[in-house]
């Protein structure tokens, strides 16, 4: 922790600056040994986090980018989703999640939370598995298929409750019924007593972005409901995807 809390320093020391500085410079700004920063900075720099140029001075690196277009679009899929979250929400009261998907990963990055006293705990930022959520499932049906086939090869499909599926042939074969339909779904796959419907969001390509869903407790998640919640979320979700140029014309 003492190093990571150094390595910020020197960072936000170069960020403020915005000009290349040389280590001796560096060190007097964060009163750390030279040694010390020659040390961190060499570890920044093997993880594009700062460049030296020819004049041995450092400054921030391009991996900062990524960081930041990852930052901003997932706040630009907050912006763009959240009315129609909202709107969502006053129709049924439930727990509703918005999730980006990059990199081949999904991470929750907005809730609404139910009205009704129970609900679902979940935090945002927490990466969720694709296989066994409501808005995974979302993700995967909606994949190419060379895509799929690499996530299902290299992925570890774990129990993660009594009713978690994890045979891949039977998988493969729910996530074609999904995309058939528009919308997935999970009973109890990833939580005990939790049940979801998902829809993915698309971009002008057609490659998913992100995904909605409805989670419900179990008990009062009735098969009769499945149909209608599934089809708002992936109405919801169709109307968020066409302003990514989204079109079922296509």
């Amino acid at each position: 922790m003492k190093v990571l809390n150094r390595a910020v320093v020197i960072l936000n020391v170069l960020s403020d600056k915005g000009i290349p500085m040389g280590i001796t410079e560096i060190s007097e700004e964060t009163v750390l040994p030279k040694a010390t920063t020659h040390r961190i900075l060499g570890a920044l720099q093997e993880n594009y986090l700062v460049l030296q140029d020819r004049h041995q001075q450092y400054s921030l690196g391009p991996a900062f980018l990524r960081w930041a277009y990852s930052y901003n679009r997932s706040r630009g899929l907050i912006d763009i989703a959240r009315p129609f979250l909202q709107e969502l929400s006053e129709k049924i009261s439930e727990t509703i999640h918005l999730v980006i998907y990059e990199n081949r990963k999904a991470y929750y990055i907005y809730k609404i939370e139910s009205s009704h006293p129970v609900g679902m705990l979940s935090r945002t930022g927490t990466e969720l598995p694709l296989y066994s959520t409501g808005v995974g499932r979302a993700i995967l049906s909606v994949l190419p298929q060379e895509d799929l086939d690499e996530y299902l090869e290299r992925t570890d499909l774990l129990k993660r409750t009594p009713d978690t599926l994890i045979d891949r042939e039977r998988l493969r074969g729910i996530l074609k019924e999904f995309k058939d339909k528009g919308y997935s779904e999970e009973n109890q796959q990833n939580e005990v007593g939790i049940r979801c419907v998902g829809a993915a969001i698309l971009d002008s390509n057609h490659l998913p972005t992100g995904a909605i869903s409805i989670s419900i407790p179990a008990y009062r998640f009735q098969d009769k409901k499945v149909d209608e919640y599934g089809m708002l979320a992936k109405n919801t979700a169709e109307l968020i995807s066409r302003t990514f140029g989204w079109s079922n014309q296509d």
